[in-house]
């Protein structure tokens, strides 16, 4: 049985608040997605808000670069060295991979902690589970892998032992860990004993 015209307007009528509200919920949930988004690179960019749940050590790492901003110490790791540059490099700058693959990896993890943090299952200090990968590091320092001096040669050649070798060639640090203060600041903060042990571990697989 067919309507008649004034039940048909009738029923347009009634789906007409309904309809709107639908239209509104569309148009406001990318807005809600891309508002969120935005906050939270805002806050992922904040060393402070990354120390807030990755209390120790990492809060001593944050303390560490306010404390050089402010003071006339000389600087005694290579993060602090970072953080200091003309254009200060963030935590989720290093501790992620490159393009956006690398910072939804980045998020993904912080989501893990952030739960396991809310929930109190957390030790402390905070062992590192996600050493921070070659990637990460030539993401800005690309420059070296293509530099074929001497002077140089670990860094050149230290793809074709990863490749020779996986898991046991050095990464990146091996030699070069941000935030230990054992390293001299004339020589990118190498640690002589840890560096020389890397040297010595590729002479004897990569030979002389």
């Amino acid at each position: 049985m067919s309507k008649s015209p004034q039940q048909k307007v009738a029923a347009r009528r009634k789906r007409g608040p309904l309809s709107l509200l639908l239209i509104g919920l569309i148009a406001v949930i990318p807005l809600l997605t891309v508002g969120s988004a935005a906050y939270g690179a805002h806050l992922e960019n904040n060393d402070t808000f990354c120390a807030s749940c990755h209390t120790e050590p990492e809060s001593t790492y944050v303390e560490r670069v306010q404390t050089a901003a402010t003071a006339s110490e000389p600087v005694r790791d290579l993060a602090v060295f970072h953080a200091g540059q003309h254009q200060p490099v963030t935590c989720i700058e290093c501790h992620s991979g490159a393009g956006i693959g690398g910072r939804i990896d980045a998020l993904v993890l912080g989501a893990r902690d952030l739960v396991a943090y809310a929930r109190g299952n957390y030790p402390q200090p905070s062992p590192l589970t996600h050493p921070i990968a070659d990637v990460n590091c030539v993401k800005c320092h690309e420059d070296y892998a293509r530099n074929r001096s001497f002077d140089n040669h670990f860094h050149f050649f230290l793809p074709r032992w990863q490749q020779f070798a996986g898991d046991k060639a050095a990464a990146c640090v091996d030699c070069h860990a941000a935030h230990k203060q054992d390293g001299l600041p004339g020589v990118a903060f190498l640690n002589e004993q840890r560096t020389v042990a890397q040297c010595n571990a590729c002479h004897r697989v990569m030979g002389d």
